[in-house]
């Protein structure tokens, strides 16, 4: 018999670590024999190849937890989500993933309704909980079924309401770094290259991604000779504010150069070649580092340079001990002082595996057993979001969301 594999993605559009980690799940899973289904909640361009054939199965109600609708509404939601699978009484093994702690909470729920074991692979930076959603990860924790990205992440989600042993914090590995292919792209590859050719990967709405800009404005203020081009080898969602400010804060600087690329996959060696250094945040980080680049990463908590990843830390997401330095200063020591030499790392494609998943849940508990979520109650701020969402719908929720987001409410 066969095995069946379903992702709960949060998006399969644009490009993001997440969106090419559920592509390199997807491909690994069909390659090692599974039947796998990718169901996300966000409506949009995709771009990556492998997930355009997902897009049927785009769910945008996911995005909001089962416990804020009512319960005829979450039944038939339910029942919509086990319809578009396939017989799953035809596998011999069925395992439910889901990507944040809101898609967990379904796919809880979807899984007790196949009979599947489910696991909440968090792949959020940040994770607000209160005490039922603490005791619903503590049930998956007890059971081996939720794991975060970094050694830190299940620690620093739990710690308002337990100290995390650091053997407990169960990490595993979301690859999403082999995004570089050698390939030819003329509309990069005619770039002239300047003195100083400084970049930045990921999407241009991570908060971290306000220091770069400033820790860049601030280095080409102590240096104003020398000429600059500026990479930013990502796109954003949000109607192109970010974008906007980059090209503002750099207007007026004569010896500056910027391009941005959008959303870009793969991502061609020969433009990563062009780049010097790059300043960027969690899976990002390793991508340029893979190619051989001096890559200064950024914690996603208080948005500040960790260390020269390969050389001075080896930490992508969340400092430990490292000092906190400027991106400036960094970028001096790289670029001016040469303080650091590279390794002359030469660029392997990467081909992630991720049998270690497989494994985390074979040490888990194997008796079937689902959260009982039938004594959760409302707190004020959701019994307020549940009336709205029942009042005017999901995608008039979402539509109220996004123009909030967007400044426009």
């Amino acid at each position: 018999m066969r095995k069946l594999y379903i992702i709960l993605a949060q998006s399969i559009i644009n490009i993001g670590g997440a969106e090419i980690y559920a592509r390199n799940k997807y491909t690994y899973l069909r390659n090692a024999g599974w039947d796998c289904m990718v169901i996300s909640t966000r409506q949009g361009k995709i771009v990556i190849e492998d997930l355009k054939q997902f897009e049927s199965t785009i769910f945008k109600e996911l995005r909001f937890g089962p416990h804020l609708y009512s319960r005829a509404t979450k039944t038939k939601l339910l029942k919509k989500l086990v319809s578009i699978l396939p017989d799953p009484t035809r596998y011999e093994e069925v395992i439910v993933e889901s990507h944040s702690l809101t898609l967990s909470l379904w796919g809880e729920l979807l899984s007790k309704e196949i009979s599947a074991k489910h696991l909440a692979f968090l792949l959020e930076e940040h994770c607000d909980l209160n005490t039922q959603k603490y005791d619903y990860l503590k049930f998956k924790h007890n059971r081996g079924e939720l794991a975060g990205i970094n050694k830190q992440s299940l620690k620093l989600f739990f710690q308002p309401y337990e100290d995390l042993p650091d053997d407990k914090s169960y990490c595993l590995l979301a690859h999403c770094t082999n995004s570089v292919e050698d390939t030819a792209y003329s509309k990069w590859d005619s770039i002239p290259c300047a003195q100083y050719n400084i970049g930045s990967i990921g999407r241009l709405e991570k908060p971290f991604l306000q220091t770069v800009i400033k820790d860049i404005q601030d280095f080409i203020n102590e240096n104003p000779e020398s000429s600059f081009n500026l990479f930013f080898i990502g796109g954003e969602t949000d109607g192109g504010k970010v974008t906007e400010q980059i090209y503002s804060t750099f207007s007026n600087y004569n010896n500056v150069k910027v391009y941005i690329t959008g959303f870009l996959y793969p991502i061609p060696l020969s433009l990563i070649n062009k780049i010097d250094v790059f300043l960027s945040s969690a899976g990002s980080v390793r991508v340029s580092e893979n190619a051989g680049k001096f890559t200064v990463a950024y914690d996603t908590n208080d948005l500040q340079p960790i260390g020269i990843y390969g050389y001075t830390t080896d930490n992508s997401l969340i400092r430990e001990s490292e000092p906190v330095i400027s991106g400036k200063d960094w970028l001096n020591k790289i670029l001016i002082e040469k303080t650091f030499t590279l390794k002359g790392k030469e660029f392997i494609p990467f081909r992630p595996t991720f049998d270690a998943h497989l494994e985390f849940l074979k040490k888990g508990n194997r008796h079937l057993e689902y959260y009982d979520f039938s004594k959760w109650r409302l707190n004020l701020k959701d019994m307020a979001r549940s009336i709205l969402i029942r009042m005017v719908g999901p995608s008039n929720y979402i539509k109220l969301i996004e123009f909030k987001t967007k400044g426009r409410l």
